[in-house]
């Protein structure tokens, strides 16, 4: 167990009734938790066989801090279309480590900009008919922590929709939901442990299908 410390400040706006803006700025500490080529058996890891000069040590040395802004909309941008977008930058850093290699490196699986964007569309032709479209970005994400691997930044495309026979009175609601529409190839997520380093492959396309009743 370890503490974070983390201070965050914020606004929000509301120029109309069916619109909400907001956003933040905000700074977070935690240690820098890795594993450690250790010189010789420490408090974090005492003498044993596992222990001595030259093996990795998963301690606690130095920290990350975490610099960012986040911003983000969402309401009826129409009667007929609904909204909600969202996007954060983020300087997120490992210093004063006994790995020199490490400091001032951006911390792993925390890319410097993340954007998502969602729409509610209502076709006014077909009642009971929303088309909802969306749109995740992610920037270069760091794979090592000293930064010499990424993973490329990617664009994921998704598309659904939900039809209500008889309208938005009706009580059965069909949906219909398609991710990674494009099928494309991408590392969602990167991260290390004991010394490996692991990528996560993203889901290809996917569709689900689902029905609801209100009773």
């Amino acid at each position: 167990p370890y503490y974070t410390r983390q201070v965050e400040a914020g606004a929000k706006y509301q120029p109309r009734q069916s619109v909400l803006l907001s956003g933040d700025v905000f700074h977070m500490r935690t240690p820098f938790i890795y594993s450690r080529v250790i010189e010789a058996a420490d408090g974090f890891c005492p003498p044993d066989e596992f222990s001595a000069a030259g093996d990795l040590c998963f301690e606690s040395d130095g920290r990350e801090t975490h610099n960012g802004l986040e911003v983000s909309a969402q309401g009826n941008a129409a009667s007929w279309l609904r909204l909600t977008a969202s996007a954060a930058a983020i300087h997120a850093v490992s210093t004063d480590s006994g790995t020199p290699a490490f400091n001032g490196k951006q911390v792993i699986d925390v890319p410097r900009v993340r954007t998502t964007v969602f729409a509610d569309v209502a076709v006014r032709r077909v009642p009971g008919l929303h088309v909802m479209p969306g749109w995740i970005y992610s920037s270069r994400n760091e794979a090592t922590r000293d930064d010499t691997v990424s993973v490329p930044a990617w664009n994921v495309f998704n598309l659904g929709a939900s039809y209500t026979p008889g309208g938005e009175q009706g009580r059965m609601t069909f949906h219909l939901y398609a991710d990674n529409i494009t099928n494309r190839r991408y590392w969602s997520d990167t991260g290390a442990n004991f010394g490996d380093t692991f990528l996560w492959l993203g889901a290809p396309a996917t569709v689900r299908l689902e029905a609801r009743y209100n009773f």
